[in-house]
Formats: structure tokens, sequence, C-alpha cells
């Protein structure tokens, strides 16, 4: 299976991936922890 799209879900403290094959099937999903304070770290190199 190949991955056709992949989906990012930001909130606050976590995150979720989610990738779809080539007939919206799924295929994988993850969520994972944001660390604090990492936004504001990006945000202020802009």
């Amino acid at each position: 299976m190949h991955i056709a799209s992949i989906d990012i879900d930001l909130g606050k403290t976590t995150f979720h991936l989610v990738a779809l094959g080539e007939r919206n099937n799924l295929l994988r999903k993850s969520s994972h922890a944001r660390p604090p304070g990492r936004v504001a770290l990006l945000l202020r190199n802009e």
C-alpha cells in the first residue's frame, strides 16, 4: 500500500497524524503530545 494523503491535526497539547491509501482506506493513525513552549519558540524564530 502506498500513502496517498496525510492529514495533520494540530491541537493545543497534541497533534494527530492520519495516513490514507489510494482508496481512502486508513493506513496509519497516531497521536502525539506537543511539548509546552515549543510553539512559542517556533513563532519567535520567524
